[in-house]
């Protein structure tokens, strides 16, 4: 998934595919991702970095890359970049526990015919890996109610469904460094285009800072 660090750029769209933007690759080294990826296959308990400890919070304007993948010409809905979203992250070395929390999903439902809302629901985030006091990577699965309207009479609902990976850095000074690759999945809704496969993907990048818990 990519993980990029630079603002939303146009792309030329593909035929019969969406418009989407993308930004260069910050991709780990080679190195970094064969240590992440052996860790989580043996599924070792990982401690929480001490100096991230407590929560965090950054405010991201634009995706780094955003890329609605299941859209049809017919589609009622189109998927468009961006919304600005506000992210949390806490870590509580007490009871291990790890939570990650979004404003929003981070795009925009467009339709000259239905008015749709997205309503956080729940999350769950875990602790995937760890690199002495000041990395972790995480995996955080959310899910949303999607609620479709017509001239303000109710009309279809439908599920979304996020998984981020994330990459959080202490850099010093109460200041922390993330990026997440996030996939996004819509189901039960035939009129929002919700069939259960892959919808959309994006990336984005940010600076966070302490906040009070």
């Amino acid at each position: 998934m990519l993980l990029a660090l630079a603002g939303c750029a146009a792309t030329q769209p593909n035929s019969g595919a969406s418009t989407g933007i993308e930004g260069p690759s910050n991709k780990e080294s080679p190195e970094e991702a064969t240590e992440v990826q052996a860790v989580i296959k043996d599924a070792k308990p990982q401690p929480l970095p001490r100096r991230l400890e407590g929560c965090w919070k950054s405010d991201v304007s634009k995706f780094d890359s955003f890329k609605p993948l299941e859209t049809r010409a017919d589609s009622l809905l189109t998927l468009d970049c961006c919304v600005p979203v506000t992210y949390v992250l806490c870590f509580d070395r007490g009871s291990g526990a790890v939570s990650f929390t979004t404003s929003s999903p981070g795009f925009r439902l467009d339709s000259l015919w239905i008015s749709a809302e997205i309503i956080p629901t729940d999350s769950h985030t875990d602790l995937l890996f760890s690199t002495g006091d000041d990395f972790a990577a995480l995996r955080s699965i959310g899910h949303y109610e999607m609620r479709g309207t017509f001239t303000g009479v109710p009309l279809t609902t439908a599920r979304l469904s996020s998984q981020t990976d994330l990459h959080a850095t202490y850099v010093g000074s109460d200041r922390m460094n993330a990026e997440g690759g996030v996939e996004y999945v819509c189901s039960d809704s035939r009129i929002l285009n919700c069939h259960g496969g892959l919808w959309a993907e994006s990336s984005w990048h940010g600076e966070f800072t302490r906040v009070s818990q």
